[in-house]
């Protein structure tokens, strides 16, 4: 039979906390965040009513049929919702997961598939439940292509079944995902994350490659402009920097006048600017690139979270980025000629330190579970 105690659920950059009064305010400016308690068929409370939402919640954990968490993006450090164990079973090891709400800017993001990750794990892996269901309202179709999208299964409909805070009745949406069902689920789960992150790293290089060009079209512009309005000053600038490389005086000008003569703008890019046709900013390329690596390098840690228990986890992504790292700094010195013994130990020895490091660091400041 399963026991339920607060417990921190941590991984895929965010964190579970179990819900507590300190976490007021932080509940208030996330519930604030898309005004979420307008939405008339969530029970998302408003900003002054988060002390009793806490306090309500609190009760049900003591009264043994609930567990509830706040979430928090450990990127922003900030918390960006809430959600619960409810309807708790104990005899026949089920629980629910509900009362899930984030606040406006995370939804449609990888925090919802992540946390749902964590729940489900805990549940399956730690407590052993045989079942674990959700519910929402009829008119939150949000809610239910969510959960559809988690590989839930949609086991009916209960007609008229509680009151909404405005006072009307609602029609309940039941979904379930059975033990036998959640290696796949875990899975499907694993992979959806994977491709959040994937096109997170493309999204950010793309917007960081942008910039690049963008600096590289006005360093262009205003090269322009200065050919047509000074071209001897302009002559004279380009000739200096060949002065500067070794060139006599005479053939450095000489050079300037016939590479000017040929493309001037091209010239002061290539010479003054530094911006040539092989480094260019190309930012779907790098959008696309970056895309692929990340692919490649996330696939390893997908697959073991897909297959691994909870308990065996981090000890199998630990010695598996080992293996690779042995790998890669092995291809990358016999691509350099190096030594590969060398090379491969020499990456592989500093990338353990680097996550000793980041574990030591995360016990201290109470960042791991």
């Amino acid at each position: 039979m399963i026991t339920l105690n607060p417990i921190t659920l941590e991984g895929h950059g965010m964190r579970l906390e179990p819900l507590t009064p300190a976490h007021q305010d932080g509940l208030a400016a996330a519930a604030s965040d898309g005004r979420l308690w307008e939405l008339w068929f969530t029970s998302v409370p408003k900003p002054e009513g988060v002390g009793t939402y806490i306090s309500e919640a609190l009760d049900g954990h003591r009264d043994g049929h609930m567990l509830p968490w706040a979430v928090r993006d450990l990127a922003a450090g900030a918390i960006v919702g809430s959600t619960r164990y409810h309807d708790v079973v104990a005899q026949i090891d089920r629980v629910e997961i509900g009362y899930t709400w984030y606040a406006a800017r995370c939804q449609r993001s990888h925090v919802n598939t992540a946390c749902k990750l964590l729940l489900l794990a805990h549940a399956f892996e730690t407590l052993e439940c045989r079942v674990v269901g959700f519910r929402t309202d009829n008119f939150n179709f949000v809610s239910q292509r969510a959960i559809e999208a988690l590989g839930a299964k949609k086991d009916g409909v209960i007609r008229h079944h509680r009151a909404r805070p405005d006072g009307t009745v609602r029609d309940t949406v039941i979904y379930s995902i059975l033990a036998a069902e959640w290696p796949d689920v875990k899975r499907h789960l694993a992979t959806r994350l994977a491709r959040h992150k994937r096109v997170s790293m493309a999204a950010g290089e793309y917007v960081s490659v942008s910039s690049q060009a963008d600096t590289e079209r006005a360093d262009l512009d205003q090269e322009r402009r200065e050919l047509a309005t000074s071209p001897k000053a302009e002559r004279t600038e380009l000739a200096e920097i060949y002065v500067n490389r070794g060139l006599t005086r005479d053939l450095a000008i000489h050079v300037a006048e016939q590479l000017m003569a040929h493309d001037a703008l091209a010239a002061h890019a290539r010479d003054e600017l530094g911006i040539n046709a092989s480094t260019q900013a190309r930012p779907i390329q790098a959008a696309l690139a970056s895309a692929s690596s990340f692919a490649v390098g996330a696939a390893p840690p997908a697959v073991l979270a897909a297959l691994l228990p909870a308990g065996l986890l981090t000890h199998g992504i630990v010695g598996v980025t080992l293996v690779l790292l042995l790998l890669l700094g092995g291809v990358a010195a016999r691509l350099g000629g190096a030594s590969i013994f060398r090379g491969a130990l020499r990456v592989a020895f500093w990338g353990a330190v680097a996550m000793a490091c980041t574990a030591v660091i995360g016990r201290l400041f109470g960042a791991v579970a």
